[in-house]
């Protein structure tokens, strides 16, 4: 054994001298032949000093010097998905990955099995690769489309071994998802976004559920946990601890989509702006069914880049009206994201005009007396969560419009009436809980009031309690209930809490039901 190499081991990993040993050690586990060793000793002080690039660029370094190229890569791509990266760093990644282009995982032994992650994607550098990284050991192949990135989107997807293709913007999400599925040469396509992730237990599932499809034509729809901020989104439901380490927000709500299905002629996407395929698919009389594997989407927790990208379909939606207007999830969505954006009244345009086309679904009767609600119309806000009720009389979300309507109305009691039962119903339902506490104060239950206000102010934080009792107080005046708005006020508190488990991005956040 070399003395001097294993004296610079000791050292490295009793700290002394640390990282900035590291230069010193690599070029002597270069020279004496023993990169591989050298590299087992970084590892360990990397678990050490996790996030140290310099570690992991002399790592990068033994494992090439070593013939190891794919686990380098494989340290690369972790790094990727860890953090944003220098252009320095994505260069060298780009290089290794050269030495790799021809050495492919293995795919899937049936070709009918093979699958084709198709994306498309512009300026998800902060993004991209924490999604890639998490699903790459289960796609056999990845067509990444980019509709013009201006950072660094297109090197990160190339060293994930996508085939990137450049498609030039024309207000049309469909033609680029197309454009994708064109030049996909797997038999399956997978649909993700850049800002969505799938835990690692249930990839082993979507693969299963292709194999298990041999002689069979079905597509999958995926349930999508939309993680948020917000307490009050219809359909919100608390983090249950089912996906530790992927929960995010305060709690999410539920959306359905096909996101797995053969590729043949004829299965397209279709509609410019909230694309879909599954209208494709029914044309071709493919059979859709539903899995219990979740997508888990963050893009709600970026406030800003959130509404602008609401903003941008919005306006690309209103272009294409006409065309949507045909089609009831296309102008379902329009309509949820008019009431995103706060544009209340056309939110009510919108939903009026999809319940002439499914006047049977109690969400959009919850989404129209919500947009009423932030308009001030309170006799209608309670008048619609009914409509709601006569279709589905467990919607929690219609009970609780139908409570605020009422207390708007300066009628507290009855409020009370539907919000102690729903709060005892649904443990948990933080907008119900607030309401409860708001309308005890209302009705003088001065007490009840204030315990209630506490244990719930606990959970949440007290700098969000005090912005949402401001944003309903505020409500309350404006709509001349006075004395109300007083007894409200009481309930505010002077202190500020720390760790909230929610987060204070926007008022009112347990005091309306936005679209």
């Amino acid at each position: 054994m070399d003395s001097g190499f294993d004296r610079y081991a000791r050292r490295l990993l009793a700290d002394e001298g640390g990282p900035e040993l590291v230069g010193e050690f690599l070029d002597l586990a270069v020279r004496k032949n023993r990169a591989t060793e050298g590299e087992a000793v970084l590892a360990k002080l990397a678990a050490r000093l996790p996030g140290d690039d310099r570690i992991l660029g002399a790592r990068v370094a033994l494992l090439l010097q070593a013939g190891l190229p794919d686990r380098a890569m494989a340290l690369i791509r972790r790094r990727l998905a860890r953090a944003r990266a220098d252009d320095d760093f994505l260069q060298g990644a780009l290089a290794v990955r050269d030495m790799i282009s021809g050495r492919q995982r293995q795919p899937a032994s049936d070709p009918a099995d093979r699958i084709c992650l198709c994306m498309i994607v512009k300026n998800e550098a902060l993004n991209l690769a924490r999604c890639l990284n998490n699903v790459l050991e289960m796609v056999d192949e990845i067509v990444v489309v980019d509709t013009g990135s201006e950072d660094e989107t297109p090197a990160i997807a190339r060293i994930f071994g996508a085939r990137v293709l450049r498609f030039k913007w024309c207000d049309d999400f469909s033609a680029a998802r197309n454009y994708g599925l064109a030049a996909a040469a797997s038999a399956w396509i997978l649909v993700l976004d850049a800002d969505e992730l799938i835990a690692s237990r249930d990839l082993s599932v979507l693969r299963r559920l292709v194999e298990q499809a041999r002689g069979r034509n079905p597509a999958y729809s995926l349930m999508t946990r939309n993680y948020t901020p917000l307490a009050n989104v219809v359909g919100w439901r608390a983090n249950d601890g089912r996906y530790p380490g992927l929960e995010a927000g305060c709690g999410w709500f539920p959306s359905w989509k096909v996101r797995l299905f053969r590729k043949a002629p004829g299965i397209e996407f279709r509609f410019p702006v909230h694309e879909r395929v599954d209208p494709s698919l029914k044309e071709a009389g493919v059979t859709i069914e539903k899995t219990e594997v979740v997508i888990h989407h963050y893009g709600n927790l970026d406030a800003a880049g959130s509404s602008a990208k609401a903003e941008k379909y919005y306006r690309l939606a209103l272009a294409k009206l006409e065309t949507l207007r045909r089609d009831p999830a296309a102008l379902r969505e329009l309509a949820v994201q008019a009431g995103q954006l706060e544009k209340w009244d056309q939110a009510v345009e919108l939903w009026n005009a999809f319940l002439k086309l499914r006047p049977d679904w109690a969400e959009a009767w919850v989404n129209l007396a919500g947009a009423h609600w932030q308009l001030g119309n309170y006799r209608q806000t309670a008048d619609l969560a009914g409509r709601a009720l006569a279709l589905d009389n467990d919607c929690k979300e219609a009970f609780f419009n139908q409570a605020l309507g009422l207390l708007m109305q300066a009628k507290p009691a009855k409020a009370l009436a539907i919000l102690e039962p729903l709060a005892k119903r649904h443990p948990g339902y933080l907008a119900a809980e607030f309401q409860l506490a708001v309308c005890l104060a209302a009705a003088g239950r001065k007490e009840a009031a204030r315990t209630a206000a506490e244990e719930l102010a606990g959970r949440i934080g007290k700098d969000v309690w005090n912005a949402a009792i401001g944003d309903l107080a505020g409500r309350m005046r404006a709509a001349g209930l006075e004395k109300m708005a007083r007894a409200v006020m009481e309930l505010e508190f002077t202190k500020e809490a720390r760790g909230l488990s929610c987060h204070a991005d926007r008022t009112g956040q347990f005091s309306g039901m936005p679209a």
